[in-house]
């Protein structure tokens, strides 16, 4: 599908080639690393996502501070989606 979505965008050879491959992101440094300041941030303010009835704020506040120090049932992938739900709700405020 997307092959056929990007024709006359990009040349054949490029748009048919067979060894692509997908990369992963280093989302696990990330969220324990150059973001666990940010995570500290978010979790000393209102959280927006609790705010809406998405996420259960308190256990978010118990379970980050655990997952930050490498503990805890809370994986890299969803910290780092509520992570980025929270940033995303800052920048784009959504009334309930």
């Amino acid at each position: 599908m997307f092959r056929k979505a990007i024709h006359g965008l990009v040349p054949p050879v490029v748009q048919w080639r067979r060894d692509k491959r997908g990369f992963t992101m280093p989302e696990a440094c990330w969220v324990t690393g150059v973001l666990a300041a940010q995570w500290r941030r978010v979790l000393e303010g209102p959280l927006a996502s609790a705010t809406l009835g998405l996420v259960d704020g308190g256990a978010l506040r118990a379970l980050v501070p655990a997952f930050l120090a490498g503990r805890g049932p809370l994986t890299y992938k969803g910290a780092f989606g509520v992570l980025c739900l929270e940033r995303w709700l800052e920048r784009f405020p959504v009334r309930a």
